[in-house]
């Protein structure tokens, strides 16, 4: 008996001796494959298994394997081909890739700019899930997708629990913590990884970044270079963004000169009005101002705002200049795939001679 248990005892040890050997051959082969701009995620491949590392900002908060010849259940199967999308930014991504087809759910489907996926949410070929904070979960279990694109919310972390505990296999999207525009765009190639467009998606990049350089590129260092400042009042603070953030960057690379440039901040900061007021009422230019439509619209809900300059001379503008007729805003959904349209929309709006009606993305406030 003894010599039995110390046999078992031997085998024990060379499996795991083997286990941990075969660990490190794989991690000694595995490459890291290279993103340019993204800060976000890493992917990491190994013979046919992907690591994949998502970051909100610093902080790893998932880590999971993929392949399209998954050893175990730990793995997930690629190309993931029936998926439900928790953002209007994970549909761009999807758009891009010419892969409406799989997308079976999606929360608020009211907020898709998309026609073609839009006309299938009327077709009920996309189930309404609710909120993202609260999707339905019996719909979800009955759609039973491969994957939920979803994204870091505190406010949804009961659901994210009973998502996992239902089995439900949920990857988190932080693409908005991306601080350039190429940043955001580059999340493309995970969702190629994916969903079986990896060529595809590097091929969109490529093209994108192109477009955006190239547009970028051409605006002078000695150029004149108007204030703007961006932002609204809600509440009894004022929410602008960072001057890390990736619209501070939009604005540089467009040729203006950003009140807030030399701030630290990579997200969005709220300042008091006073503070708004000593650093922006001499601004050219005001981007950004929620969903208010008109002049009068903005006035109305603030009467301090008819002090500034940009307003005086009425060079503000809003970015829902594309809305559909349904009242959805392509650009918190293309934009992100187009950061050489949103680009040129700001230097048409930098340029005092340029032709405002075409603007895409954005809008003059009148």
């Amino acid at each position: 008996m003894n010599k039995l248990i110390s046999f078992v005892i031997v085998l024990f040890l060379i499996s795991c001796s083997t286990t941990e050997n075969e660990k490190k051959i794989v991690d000694a082969k595995e490459q890291e494959i290279p993103i340019k701009y993204a800060k976000n995620f890493k992917i990491y491949k190994s013979g046919s298994n992907y690591r994949i590392v998502i970051f909100d900002r610093q902080k790893v908060v998932q880590e999971f394997l993929v392949s399209n010849q998954p050893r175990d259940n730990s793995v997930l199967k690629i190309p993931m081909n029936k998926f439900v999308a928790t953002s209007t930014t994970h549909l761009g991504y999807i758009e891009k890739l010419d892969l409406r087809k799989g997308l079976v759910g999606f929360p608020n489907t009211k907020f898709i700019s998309d026609t073609l996926l839009y006309n299938r949410v009327k077709n009920g070929e996309i189930v309404e899930l609710g909120t993202a904070e609260s999707l339905n979960l019996e719909k979800l279990f009955v759609l039973s997708p491969d994957v939920i694109f979803d994204f870091p919310n505190p406010i949804s972390q009961g659901q994210k629990a009973k998502l996992k505990k239902a089995g439900l296999k949920t990857i988190m999207i932080t693409e908005f913590y991306e601080e350039t525009a190429l940043g955001k765009a580059e999340w493309i190639k995970l969702f190629g990884l994916l969903l079986g467009k990896e060529d595809s998606a590097k091929k969109e990049f490529d093209k994108i970044e192109k477009r955006f350089l190239e547009l970028k590129n051409s605006i002078s260092e000695n150029s004149l270079k108007p204030a703007v400042f961006s932002g609204i009042m809600y509440g009894d603070s004022w929410y602008a963004p960072g001057g890390r953030s990736f619209a501070a960057k939009f604005y540089k690379d467009a040729g203006a000169d950003f009140v807030w440039k030399s701030d630290t901040t990579s997200g969005s900061k709220s300042f008091s009005f006073e503070k708004v007021f000593e650093d922006a009422v001499d601004a050219e230019y005001w981007i950004g101002v929620g969903g208010k439509k008109s002049l009068n619209d903005l006035v109305e809900s603030n009467s301090n705002y008819s002090l500034f300059k940009a307003y005086k001379n009425k060079n503000i503008y809003s970015v829902y200049g594309g809305m559909t007729a349904w009242g959805a805003n392509p650009y918190f959904e293309k934009g992100v795939l187009e950061p050489d349209v949103i680009l040129k929309d700001l230097i048409t709006i930098f340029d005092k001679n340029s032709d405002k009606s075409k603007l895409i993305y954005y809008k003059k406030l009148k």
